[in-house]
C-alpha cells in the first residue's frame, strides 16, 4: 500500500474533515453530494471525479488556491511592508516585523471568523496534530478531559476545561478524538472570533484562557451595569414612594387644619350667634337680640315669620291688635310674613316713628312693648306688664294689669317722679 506523504495526508484528512459533516470517520454517499455542492460554492470550481486520486489533487489545488488569495487580500488591506506572495505562497517583505506570520495567521482567522465557519489550513492540521499527539501519550488517538485538564494546567473541574471540553467533545462521550479537536476548535474560533495559537501545548492553554477571560470580563461588565441599572430604578422608585408619602401627609395636614377651622368657626357661631350682615343702622349687639328673638318666633326655620307665629310665641291670643300694626308697618309686600331683614327695618321704623325700639329679649316683652306703643287692643298678660316712654307725647304710661285685663293706667310728665 502506497504511503502518502505528510502534505498528502493532511489533505486527504483535510477533505475528509470537509465531507464527513457528521464526525463518524466515514463519507455517506449524501455527505459526499452535499460536500461537492459547498466546495462548488466555496471555491466556485468542483474538483476533478474521474479517479481518487485526481479527486484529492485538484482539491489540493482549489484549497492552496483559495488561502493564497485570502492571504493576498489581507496583506494589501491591513500589512503595508508586505510586498508581494509569491505563486508557492511565500510571503516576501522589507522590514517585516518578527511577528508579521502572526499578524497574518491572526488576519486569516478573523476574516474566516467573520465570513463564515472556519476551516483550519495544512499547515494548522500539522501544527494542532503536533499539540493532539504531545497530549495523547498512549497513542490510541483520543485525549480525556484530564489530558485537556493538564494541557490548560487546570483542575477538571475548573469553568476553563469544563467549557473547552463542550467545543471538543462533539459527541459528549468524555473523550475528543483529533477530528472533533479541529472541528471544535473551528466552533471555538467562530464563537470567540479567535483560534487559539497552535505554536505549542503552553502557547495554546494561553490562547484558550486568554480569549475567554475577554468574553467573561465582558459579560462581568454587563452584570454590573444590569445591577446598576436595577439599584438605580429601585433608587428612583423608592424616592418616588417617599414623595408619594410625603405629599399624603401634606394633604391630610392641610385637611385636618380646614376641618379644624370649620369646626371651630361652628362652636364660635353656636357660640355667640350674630345676625346676618344688613343695611341696618341698629347696632350689632341689638340686631343679634333681634336675630335671637326672630329664631324663637320662627320656630320652623323657613325665614318667614306671621302674625300668629309671634302671638304662639308670646303666649297671646290670634288676632292680637299690636302685632297686626307691627305686622302692618314691617310687611312691606303684604303677604302676610316677614323675614327677618324684614322684622329689622320694622323696629327701624318704629323707633323713628314713636322714639321707642320695642323690647327684643322675648317674645313676651316684645308684645308687651308693642301694647304700650299701639294701645287700643287687647292688652298683654300681666307677665308682660312693661313701662314705655311713648313720645312725641311728653309723659309716660303705665299700665297695670290683672289677668288678660288693663284694670287702671296712668299718665304722668316725662321725668317726672311716680308711684
Amino acid at each position: 500500500m502506497h504511503k502518502g506523504t505528510t502534505t498528502e495526508d493532511s489533505v486527504v484528512q483535510d477533505l475528509l474533515h470537509f465531507l464527513d459533516t457528521n464526525n463518524d470517520g466515514t463519507v455517506s454517499f449524501i455527505e459526499l453530494m452535499r460536500g461537492l455542492e459547498h466546495m462548488g460554492q466555496r471555491y466556485h470550481e468542483v474538483p476533478d471525479l474521474s479517479t481518487p486520486q485526481s479527486f484529492i489533487q485538484s482539491f489540493a489545488k482549489l484549497r492552496l488556491a483559495a488561502q493564497q488569495q485570502t492571504v493576498e487580500a489581507i496583506i494589501e488591506r491591513t500589512e503595508p511592508t508586505v510586498k508581494a506572495v509569491s505563486t508557492s505562497g511565500t510571503v516576501t517583505t522589507k522590514s517585516t516585523p518578527d511577528n508579521s506570520a502572526e499578524f497574518i495567521a491572526s488576519a486569516v482567522r478573523r476574516t474566516n471568523a467573520a465570513s463564515g465557519p472556519l476551516r483550519l489550513s495544512d499547515e494548522q492540521h500539522g501544527a494542532l496534530r503536533n499539540i493532539f499527539a504531545s497530549v495523547d501519550v498512549n497513542g490510541d488517538g483520543s485525549v480525556g478531559v484530564d489530558e485537556i485538564a493538564k494541557i490548560m494546567n487546570r483542575d477538571v473541574k475548573d469553568t476553563t476545561v469544563t467549557e473547552l471540553m463542550k467545543y471538543l467533545d462533539r459527541d459528549g462521550n468524555g473523550s475528543v478524538s483529533f477530528v472533533e479537536m479541529v472541528r471544535g476548535l473551528e466552533v471555538f474560533a467562530q464563537h470567540y472570533g479567535v483560534l487559539p495559537s497552535l505554536d505549542d501545548v503552553s502557547s495554546f492553554a494561553t490562547s484558550v484562557q486568554e480569549a475567554m477571560g475577554k468574553e467573561c470580563q465582558a459579560e462581568e461588565v454587563a452584570e454590573v451595569e444590569r445591577r446598576a441599572k436595577e439599584e438605580e430604578e429601585a433608587r428612583k422608585a423608592k424616592e418616588a414612594e417617599a414623595a408619594d408619602a410625603e405629599r399624603k401627609v401634606e394633604e391630610a395636614r392641610k385637611e385636618k387644619e380646614e376641618e379644624e377651622e370649620r369646626n371651630a368657626k361652628e362652636e364660635e357661631e353656636v357660640a355667640e350667634p350674630h345676625a346676618p350682615t344688613t343695611s341696618s343702622h341698629l347696632t350689632m349687639e341689638l340686631q343679634q337680640l333681634v336675630k335671637q328673638l326672630y329664631d324663637i318666633i320662627d320656630c320652623d326655620h323657613d325665614d318667614n315669620v306671621t302674625a300668629d307665629d309671634i302671638t304662639t310665641a308670646a303666649h297671646v291670643k290670634n288676632n292680637h291688635h299690636s302685632v297686626n300694626e307691627f305686622m302692618d308697618v314691617a310687611d312691606t309686600n303684604k303677604d302676610g310674613a316677614i323675614s327677618f331683614t324684614d322684622m329689622l327695618k320694622g323696629l327701624e321704623q318704629v323707633e323713628e316713628t314713636f322714639y321707642k325700639m320695642p323690647e327684643v329679649t322675648s317674645p313676651e316683652q316684645f308684645v308687651g312693648t308693642l301694647d304700650v306703643i299701639f294701645p287700643g287692643g287687647t292688652p298683654a298678660p300681666a307677665h308682660a306688664s312693661v313701662e314705655a316712654d311713648v313720645r312725641p307725647f311728653p309723659f309716660h304710661f303705665r299700665c297695670k294689669w290683672r289677668g288678660d285685663t288693663c284694670e287702671t293706667f296712668s299718665l304722668y310728665p316725662t321725668g317726672a317722679k311716680h308711684t
